[in-house]
């Protein structure tokens, strides 16, 4: 009875099948967003909700807005905070989905925008003489970098620094200190210090605009900041057309950080976007003109599942480098895929031969639908089926499609999850379910052509049997047999893993 159980679980290991469409390139975007939508007026931040909305502060005329753009590029005016001669400038979200803006240099501060659009001025901001971009810690300690202190109409420049605001506490300051201070006043009429701010397992990392910096601080069990140091000297970008410019140099803006503490930094004056590795801090080009459309990348923000970067274009090259051939794109939100992702659409096929004969072979077709917010609907069809399960189930007269999703983990990783019937017409009109299959695991790509899905097949009855030829007494555990699925608590009347390769479907032309 083993051998002959072991065979048939053999076969089974043959249904199961995942094969995806491939369009291998670096700068697909995933969810249907746009790779580029222009603005009204000139973005600064940007920042990015759990459920795949953006959010993008922009300086229309001399109105300074909050615009909000759904996870496939439609746009509202989520917030007019009305006329500014100051700047507008960087965002962040905290946990019940407040949005939270500076603005710098006339009518300086911190406003938080509701859901709603209400807004109203963090208390103490005020005193943020150049307050420029936000991040928060684990408690919703709200951290603001201050490019330079002092008094811009006198040109009376101080330090730059870092502003705390504790949950809803005031605004202090927290730091000030010479590796956040710019150097004096070339391209812009005030030093350009701190921008660029994440934190990160206790630390905070600010970007230096002026010279080139990743600064570290740590934050103590206090609260207070422990010591200043440079984490990374950002090196220039090869890939661009501007490096080593006499012109220009190596500037940085905005920053932001992933999940395994990789910094990921915005090169506006190399039009380039670099990411320092946590580890080995050593650098890397995700993204530059003209592979990627960027024209003057300022603020940066990671989706949920961190393989899409977001980046607002101040759109300044047409007025510094005019370039007739290939116009800049100006300003504007641009969205990129980090890695060459793999976007799940399409009609796949497979075949597999079968272990008991070695010739037959189980040939499926696999619709996968359109990815958003990284779910993709999946409908596989057997084109061979066998609705008896191989013979243990033989008064199964139907055996249904495969339904189910899988959920986007990583770059090209995905989890997923199946389910199918073997059912019998009785006299009701409703089908008896006789057997439900239950397939779980997760899916890779390897290549441009092929999938691997490692995972589990469980086996449920959907009726009781006395003497069953294989699994002897079998008790109907389903206390809903109508619902179509296995009770929480039921046991499989078997289960079994196993590793397929698949592979895309050529085009027929």
């Amino acid at each position: 009875m083993k051998s002959i159980q072991n065979t048939k679980l053999m076969s089974i290991r043959l249904v199961i099948a995942f094969t995806l469409t491939v369009l291998g390139s670096a700068q697909v975007t995933l969810g249907g967003f746009p790779e580029f939508t222009s603005t009204a007026g000139v973005p600064e931040g940007v920042a990015v909700d759990i459920a795949g909305n953006i959010y993008v502060s922009v300086k229309v005329d001399s109105n300074d807005q909050v615009w909000k753009y759904s996870p496939s590029g439609v746009g509202t005016l989520l917030s007019d905070l009305g006329e500014s001669v100051g700047s507008v400038a960087g965002l962040a979200l905290d946990n019940s989905g407040n949005v939270y803006m500076c603005r710098a240099l006339v009518n300086p501060g911190v406003y938080q925008i509701t859901p709603y659009g209400q807004t109203v001025m963090l208390p103490g901001t005020e005193e943020i003489a150049a307050a420029n971009a936000l991040t928060f810690d684990t408690k919703e300690t709200l951290y603001v970098s201050e490019t330079f202190s002092g008094d811009l109409a006198t040109a009376n420049f101080g330090q730059g620094g870092i502003w705390c605001i504790p949950k809803n506490g005031i605004a202090q300051l927290w730091l000030r200190d010479e590796l956040l201070t710019g150097l004096p006043p070339a391209l812009f009429p005030y030093p350009v210090g701190a921008n660029g701010i994440g934190f990160y397992n206790g630390d905070l990392y600010v970007a230096n605009s002026d010279k080139g910096l990743v600064i570290r601080i740590p934050i103590l069990q206090d609260g207070s900041p422990g010591l200043a140091e440079i984490w990374k000297t950002v090196e220039d970008v090869p890939e661009s057309p501007f490096y080593q410019s006499p012109a220009f140099p190596v500037m940085l803006d905005g920053l932001t950080i992933d999940s395994n503490g990789n910094v990921y930094v915005a090169i506006v004056s190399r039009n380039a976007i670099v990411r320092i590795n946590a580890n080995d801090r050593s650098q890397e080009t995700v993204a530059v003109h003209p592979d990627c459309p960027l024209d003057a990348p300022a603020s940066l923000a990671l989706n949920a599942s961190e393989e899409t970067l977001f980046i607002t274009n101040l759109g300044m090259w047409a007025n510094f480098v005019p370039n007739p051939e290939q116009p800049w794109t100006g300003p504007g939100l641009v969205c990129t895929a980090l890695f060459n992702e793999i976007d799940p659409r399409g009609i796949w096929t497979g075949r597999m031969p079968r272990v008991t004969t070695g010739e037959e072979q189980l040939a499926h077709t696999q619709m996968i639908g359109e990815e958003k917010n990284g779910i993709s609907s999946i409908v596989m069809t057997v084109l061979n089926p066998d609705p008896t399960y191989f013979g243990m189930f033989p008064d199964a007269t139907t055996r249904s499609d495969s339904l189910g999703t899988f959920f986007r983990t990583g770059p090209n990783t995905w989890n997923y999850t199946l389910i199918s019937y073997g059912t019998r017409a009785n006299a009701t009109g409703y089908d008896d379910i006789i057997w439900i299959q239950i397939d779980k695991g997760t899916a890779t790509a390897t290549d441009s052509d092929t999938i691997i899905a490692t995972g589990r097949v469980e086996l449920y009855s959907g009726r009781d049997y006395p003497n069953h030829p294989v699994f002897g007494t079998i008790h109907d555990q389903d206390t809903d047999p109508r619902d179509g699925f296995p009770d929480t608590d039921e046991e499989p009347i078997f289960s079994t893993d196993y590793e397929v390769p698949q592979y895309r479907m050529p085009m027929l032309l």
